[in-house]
């Protein structure tokens, strides 16, 4: 009621009116009482208190219309009454005109919890809904280490940010020069864009496409002293860090990354709704997959398993339908670690008959593993698991093969599988099945489910006719690795694994930031000539004189490349290079010029 009594000053409410708002909050609300002034309200709709000011006003009118009737039956004092009447009503009209201009929308409505209805998702369905408060690995980390947890944040920044937690010893902002824009919107799923400044981010972003190739991280640093937030060259830096072994550094560039893209956050984009999508086919929107993809790997070596389980989820749901980055293979092992039961066999529940999700042996042997935590916990014995895991042995008989001599540690020997079985599993298969077992022998060394898993093994490990019944499906369901996967395993970077990857995808040019792209990418950039075109014969000939010239080389990239000390001896020999060879170049032309006259 506080936003009515704003307007109290110049709106009355009867208090009949106020009764029958009382009567409809109050307990006795569903006895059926005849009277002149009830308000009909349909079930499931809520009364707003604000409707019934335009009732009073109308009662008002209608009052004053009555006068004004009997009024003009009067003979005596006719003039002066009829003056004052149209003085009364011209106010009225003005207050009406007030409450018709206000949105009563954006005030608060009396209504039940009850009859609100959930809002309605799109295409993805509410198992994979995001909690924000948990994308913050602070979070976690206050619930593991307490009050001794002590992170270091920049507590002049007024907004609070949810992937990440600015720090001090990142450099000052200026702009980012990156924005995020509604693109289009599609079965009640809104498609975002994220756009590179032309004057604050493009010019950089050329730069970097420059000196990426240079085999020496040093060169391509050199972009964070102009743009210390451009995000490609942080995840560059960032994956070079890595495999020098500097993880902290390396966790610590890419929460920068993360920082800048969120900053540019559209205000409508909401990262725990189901409906805010982006298209991974656009070069500009691949740096937010892959930042938080990693992002994910830097917060598993925290041991901080509910953070990377949100985060999987959000990249999953950025683009559910295409999931470029492979996310199925990841989201049911974190929510394992995170002891997300529930998660594992609803999400399979929801999304098998559309995705076939059994098809993939990570989902059947997380599937009996979720089932056996659910039966332990309901005191249940693991009847339905246990049949859950045997018909995963008999789909994937080589997944079983490498977890149970990881657990027993025996040799390969103690489950001999006949060559027939092992010659239906192909690599791309093969791949997949190693890729589980490297990520999810954690759980299953725990005591209870490894007794338990043994168990069911001895049981079934020389049933190679069952086996054998799947040899067609493994065959023709994992010809070759789509390029989702190929993604996620050069990401990973685990050797046993992406040693299986086909040639071809070493073919390609692979980079950090960007690894496997769609062949169907597209781009906000114009596609622009080459730099010997758009230079022309001449200027191209000039810049041979350049040292350690190479053609398609720009003048700024030298200048990049080149320690300020050396700038000016080259090109003082560029001027005397030009200078030895413009009497070479005459002799030529004369020569050239005196065989055209004979001939």
């Amino acid at each position: 009621l506080s936003y009515y009594n704003e307007y109290k000053s110049y709106l009355s409410m009867s208090s009949r009116n106020l009764k029958k708002v009382t009567e409809f909050n109050s307990p006795l609300k569903g006895t059926e009482e005849e009277s002149d002034d009830e308000i009909y309200t349909p079930k499931n709709q809520s009364l707003n208190i604000f409707d019934l000011l335009n009732q009073d006003l109308s009662e008002k009118s209608t009052e004053d219309e009555a006068l004004g009737d009997s009024e003009k039956e009067c003979n005596t004092h006719v003039a002066n009454k009829k003056k004052k009447k149209k003085k009364i009503k011209k106010k009225k009209t003005k207050r009406e005109e007030t409450i018709d201009d206000f949105d009563f929308e954006l005030l608060p409505t009396f209504s039940n919890a009850t009859s609100q209805n959930p809002i309605p998702c799109g295409s993805v369905e509410t198992s994979t809904i995001v909690k924000r408060k948990n994308l913050n690995v602070e979070h976690e980390l206050r619930k593991i280490f307490g009050s001794n947890f002590t992170p270091e944040t920049n507590r002049n920044l007024r907004k609070n940010f949810l992937l990440v937690t600015p720090k001090t010893s990142w450099p000052p902002v200026k702009k980012f020069g990156v924005t995020m824009i509604q693109d289009k919107m599609i079965n009640n799923i809104t498609y975002y864009s994220i756009n590179h400044s032309k004057y604050n981010y493009q010019q950089y972003q050329s730069m970097f496409n420059k000196l990426k190739r240079s085999p020496d991280p040093n060169v391509v640093k050199q972009v964070l002293d102009h743009h210390p937030f451009h995000i490609d060259t942080l995840i560059y830096i960032s994956e070079a860090c890595r495999i020098n072994g500097d993880i902290q550094i390396a966790s610590d560039l890419i929460e920068r990354a993360l920082y800048c893209l969120e900053s540019s956050f559209h205000p409508n984009f909401n990262v725990s709704s189901v409906n805010c999508q982006l298209d991974y086919r656009k070069t500009e929107n691949r740096a937010l997959f892959i930042a938080l993809f990693r992002h994910v790997k830097y917060v598993s070596l925290k041991s901080c398993w509910r953070t990377a389980f949100e985060v999987t989820k959000l990249i999953y749901n950025l683009s559910p339908e295409g999931d470029p980055l492979a996310c199925l293979l990841l989201l049911d092992t974190l929510a394992l670690k995170c002891e997300d039961y529930n998660f594992v066999i609803s999400f399979i529940t929801e999304h098998d008959h559309n995705k076939n999700l059994t098809s993939l042996p990570n989902i059947s042997y997380s599937q009996a593993l979720a089932s056996f935590y659910k039966e332990i916990v309901d005191n249940e014995s693991p009847t339905s698991s246990s049949k859950l895991l045997t018909e995963a042995i008999y789909r994937f008989p080589l997944l079983a093969k490498l977890i149970y001599t990881k657990i027993t540690g025996s040799i390969e020997d103690s489950f001999p599988l006949p060559k027939h079985i092992l010659s239906s599993h192909t690599r791309c298969l093969t791949q997949l099945c190693r890729l589980y077992a490297e990520r999810s022998i954690d759980l299953w060394k725990e005591t209870e489910v490894s007794q338990w898993f043994v168990e069911v093994v001895e049981s079934n490990k020389e049933k190679y006719a069952e086996m054998q019944l799947y040899s067609s499906f493994r065959k023709s369901t994992f010809l070759s690795p789509p390029s989702n996967i190929i993604r996620h395993i050069l990401i990973e970077d685990i050797s046993t694994v992406s040693a299986l990857l086909p040639p071809y995808v070493f073919e390609r040019e692979q980079q950090s930031f960007d690894p496997f792209p769609p062949i169907n990418s597209y781009s906000d950039y114009d596609t622009k000539k080459s730099d010997t075109e758009s230079r022309g014969f001449l200027m191209e000939f000039l810049r041979s004189f350049f040292p350690s010239y190479h053609q398609g080389n720009d003048v700024e990239s030298w200048v990049l490349t080149t320690p300020l000390q050396d700038i000016p001896s080259q090109v003082l020999s560029f001027f005397i290079s030009l200078v030895n060879g413009v009497p070479t170049i005459l002799v030529r032309v004369f020569r050239r010029l005196r065989n055209s006259v004979r001939n």
